[in-house]
This record gives structure tokens, sequence and C-alpha cells, in this order.
């Protein structure tokens, strides 16, 4: 029960919050997160899923908690979604239709994004369609020369701030669509049908619904291809696939900065589990795939680079709209604590790392990469919507992995 209530209080915190500060959310993630630290040991009632994905389809029939538009159409597909699952969990023989409404009406909320909502004003849209122009045109991605939306207000230069998976992802998007989040609205659905085929069937449903889904695809940020990969990376390790879970764990090395900490937990599970030789084999392909990634912009723009995805971002100023511990100590005078953050995450990386040694399975490593990340991101110095969606994504990989009755099977 303590997984899924952690998972149910994530969700509401950014729900409620957007993902910025508010006292509110930071009272639901302190909560939420001592939960995470106690994860379930015994079965989990069937019904449980089921009932929170209700408790998130009503949220989502409230308030999409989009920022810059709303149609009202919407409000007939949320309810539809919400009606749907109602008479799912109510009438057994009708659950066929029920679930495929509810499942309609989810994914036609998660479709209409980009068309809802077709120019937001965030950093994050406007500097990843610039990026694609400028490699598509063939010009430096990460030498300067990008939009600043802002006036200066963040302290920080605009820019394409990760690393170059997420950009060869996003190409063929923008270049078929013209609207590369629909490569990032692909990504979802896509972790959406590897649960519900492969995994489990309720938590699918409870992973369509995240009630910040459709805020997180408007805003454009990239954590929806980093959870799909992840389910990739799961999805192909569990069946023993260990060359294509190698490829997927290189893509997300590839990809974004602060998943080298998930790259070392992964590894370390796959040596634990399957020895050296598969550990050295799997350490080599991701790795090689990761270099093939970056090794074109490395070679081109070595120093814009290394300026734009590292030395810039470990610089980025505080922000008191943070949605963290690190924002809530600030605004109450107890900045002087903030060190004691860093002993934090070092205790719980060294933490995680000894449970996935001690019991290298599936659900530890799951769980052990869901709360270290919860840590980081509550206790580092930056975290908004989008961290805290990859965070509720590898929760939804330990809730899928709890012990039965909650699997298909």
């Amino acid at each position: 029960m303590s997984s899924y209530l952690a998972y149910v209080l994530l969700a509401w915190s950014l729900w409620a919050t957007r993902g910025h500060f508010e006292p509110k959310g930071i009272a639901g993630l302190a909560v939420a997160w001592a939960l995470a630290a106690f994860p379930n040991r015994g079965k989990v009632p069937p019904w449980l899923p089921w009932a929170f994905s209700l408790f998130f389809s009503y949220w989502i029939l409230r308030d999409m908690r989009l920022l810059y538009v709303l149609p009202k159409w919407e409000k007939h597909l949320r309810g539809l979604a919400l009606l749907a699952s109602v008479g799912y969990l109510l009438q057994p023989k009708w659950r066929a239709v029920g679930l495929g409404l509810a499942l309609a009406g989810l994914i036609d909320i998660d479709l209409f994004i980009p068309l809802a909502s077709p120019d937001p004003k965030i950093d994050v849209f406007v500097a990843s369609k610039e990026a694609i122009q400028f490699f598509l045109q063939g010009k430096p991605v990460y030498s300067g020369g990008y939009s600043e939306i802002y006036g200066g207000r963040y302290g920080y230069e605009p820019g394409f701030n990760y690393w170059p998976g997420v950009l060869s992802y996003l190409v063929p998007f923008q270049s078929l669509t013209g609207d590369f989040r629909w490569g990032l609205v692909a990504a979802h659905l896509i972790s959406v049908g590897i649960l519900f085929r492969w995994v489990s069937l309720s938590v699918a449903l409870l992973w369509l619904s995240f009630p910040v889904v459709p805020f997180v695809l408007e805003q454009s940020w990239n954590e929806p291809l980093l959870a799909m990969l992840l389910f990739l990376f799961y999805l192909c390790a569990s069946r023993k696939k260990m060359d294509w879970a190698a490829v997927f764990l290189g893509i997300l090395l590839g990809s974004k900065q602060y998943l080298i900490p998930l790259g070392v937990l992964s590894l370390l599970w796959i040596y634990r589990q399957h020895g050296k030789q598969k550990f050295l084999r799997v350490s080599a392909i991701s790795l090689g795939v990761a270099t093939l990634l970056l090794l074109p912009f490395l070679i081109r723009e070595p120093v814009g680079l290394v300026h734009t995805t590292i030395t810039k971002v470990l610089q980025f100023p505080y922000r008191e709209d943070s949605l963290n511990f690190t924002t809530f100590l600030t605004l109450c005078g107890l900045g002087v604590l903030n060190p004691l953050r860093y002993l934090v995450l070092v205790g719980v990386f060294g933490w995680t790392i000894y449970k996935i040694y001690q019991v290298p399975d599936e659900k530890t490593w799951a769980w052990s990469s869901f709360f270290f990340y919860f840590t980081l991101f509550t206790f580092g110095n930056h975290a908004f919507c989008n961290y805290y969606y990859w965070v509720a994504g590898l929760a939804t990989l330990h809730l899928a992995l709890l012990p039965k009755p909650l699997s298909r099977s």
C-alpha cells in the first residue's frame, strides 16, 4: 500500500502545483518520499490500481492544468474516460467495452494536446524547435544563436541543453508533422502499450491516466521519450534479450545527463543477475551506442557541446519556483542546512547500490532507481514537473512488479 500512496501523493503534488513551488506541494512530496523509502512487501489488492485510476481521471476531469489553452470539447473526452472507468469497475460483463472507452477517452486527450496548444511559450519548446531547424540546415546545434523568450529573467543563456539522443528522436517528427511533440505523444502511448501488453494491464491504465501527462506534453518536455526507453530496456532485459537492452540503455545515456546514475544501477543489476560476461557485453554496447550519438557533435563542436550540456547546466542559478526541499529550506531561512542535502544524496545512492548488490532482482532495481531519483530531485537544485514525471515512470515500473495479484497473469 505504501508504494501506491507514494505514487498518488506524487501525482497529486504535481497536479496541484504544475511542478512549481507551493507549500502544499512540498508537504505532499515529503510524505510521498517518506512512504517511498518503505516499499510494499506483501500483495496488493487487485482493485487498488483501478481505484487510483479513477482518482486520476477525476482530477483530469476537473482540470487538465494546461497553461495556454483548454478547448471546451476536451471536457467531453475527460468525462467519457471517467464514466467508462466507473462502468468498467461496476459492471464486469461490460468490462471490455468500458475499458475500451476509458482508453479511447484518455488517449484522445493526449492526442489532441499538440492541436489544442500549438505554440506554448516555454523555452524548452522554442529551443527544441530551433535546435531541430539548425540540425536540418547543417548549422551547429550547441554553439548558441537561440531565442531568449524570458528576457534574461532566469539568469542563464538559452540553448538546447540535452544530449543528441533527444534531438535524433525528435527530428523526424518535426519534419513529418511540423510539431516534434507528436513524438512525445507517441512515446507516452508506446509506454502505455508496453505496460498493457507485457507487464500489467491495471498499471498501464494508471500510467495512461497520470494526471499531469497533458501538461507535460503541452510543455514539450522530453521525459516521455526517456520513460519509453526505460520500459523498452526493462522489457528486453527481463526477457534476456541483453543486446537490445544494451542498445536502449545506450540511447538513454546519450539523451540526458542525469541518467548516468541509472546506468550505474542498471549495469550493477545486470552484473549481479547475469554475471561478468553479460555485464561486460552490455556495458560495451551501451557505452558504444551513447558514444555514437555524442561523437558527431563532439567532433564538430566540442566546446559548444561541453559548455551547453555540462558546464552551463552545472552552473544553473537557484530558482525559487522549484518544487523541492532546497527551495523550502531557502525560503524558510534555513539555507545553511543545504549542504546536508549532499550527504542525503550520497547516502541514498550508496544504499540503493547496496540493495541491488544484495538482492539483484527486477523489483529491487526498479525500486532503487525510483527512490534514488525521487531523492535526487527533492534534495537537488532544480525540480519541476518533467523531472517528477520521470520519477513517476520509474515508480510505475516498480508498481507493475509488485507481488500478484497485480500482474495480468
